[in-house]
């Protein structure tokens, strides 16, 4: 068991994108609803709240989701409930594990770093969803977009969403961006 002092966020941001952290904490990740690795639950519990609004008003019957960085897959039943299936990418076979105890329907999950060429078919995805993602990958919005807009269909959509303490700081809990990608030509 690796030491968990070591990989303490507080000390070092950075530990978070390695695949030791989320190796060591996805058990402490899955139980607390990914509450572990936030500072303030009141408006962690709103986040997700919203997270999941959106999906349920934008996520339609047939679509392709994918999920960059995605956990344990907790937004998959979600989306698999309005009749899309989820693929799910994530770097830690932990997470993978976990999700895998859950009911399977429509899903896949792909262990794979997301900062390397994914081997995806392209064009293929209606939307491409970032929840936590742009901190994880260390990637503004823009490059998230570039990053994953060969998999995106044409008219499709990639969103990526955030909570961050500069939003807390600004008394506003949320930050949600959606990546306006160009129609291709």
């Amino acid at each position: 068991m690796p030491d968990l002092a070591k990989l303490d966020p507080r000390s070092n941001p950075e530990v978070t994108r390695t695949k030791e952290y989320w190796e060591a904490r996805t058990k402490e990740y899955a139980e607390s609803g990914a509450r572990a690795l936030v500072f303030d639950v009141k408006h962690f519990d709103e986040y997700e709240r919203r997270v999941l609004a959106w999906l349920d008003e934008t996520v339609q019957s047939g679509w392709r989701v994918l999920d960059i960085c995605c956990g344990y897959g907790r937004l998959a039943p979600a989306i698999v409930r309005k009749g899309a299936s989820w693929t799910g990418v994530d770097f830690c076979e932990a997470m993978r594990d976990l999700w895998a105890k859950h009911d399977m329907t429509n899903q896949t999950f792909i262990v794979a770093d997301c900062l390397k060429p994914l081997s995806l078919p392209e064009r293929s995805f209606d939307l491409i969803l970032g929840v936590q993602a742009l901190r994880m990958l260390g990637m503004d919005e823009p490059t998230f977009a570039e990053a994953f807009r060969p998999f995106l269909k044409p008219d499709g959509i990639i969103a990526a969403m955030e909570l961050t303490l500069f939003s807390w700081w600004h008394g506003n809990p949320w930050f949600s961006h959606r990546v306006q990608v160009q129609p291709y030509d």
